[in-house]
């Protein structure tokens, strides 16, 4: 399973604190389910709201997820995008 950590350079609130890193595993199919993959493809910000929350730790809710600086959301969107990719075929 492929674990991706990304450090955000704006850290967000997080319970008593701020939350500096969050790291994402490959989705599954399951973690899929009611999401619309052409709105991952085109990075919907909606689609990678509801996505984020169930492959993230630690554990975070979407609507802290709104609270995430543009570039920060971005890096986040293309480690997400990248799960989704094939890898080169073996020479």
């Amino acid at each position: 399973m492929t674990i991706k950590t990304v450090t955000l350079d704006t850290p967000i609130p997080y319970g008593d604190g701020t939350l500096t890193e969050i790291t994402l595993r490959c989705p599954q199919a399951g973690d899929l389910r009611g999401l619309k993959l052409n709105g991952l493809g085109d990075a919907d910000v909606d689609t990678i709201l509801a996505l984020v929350p169930r492959i993230a730790t630690p554990v975070v809710a979407s609507a802290q997820l709104w609270a995430l600086a543009p570039p920060d959301f971005l890096t986040v969107t293309e480690v997400v995008a990248g799960f989704f990719l094939r890898p080169p075929p073996a020479q």
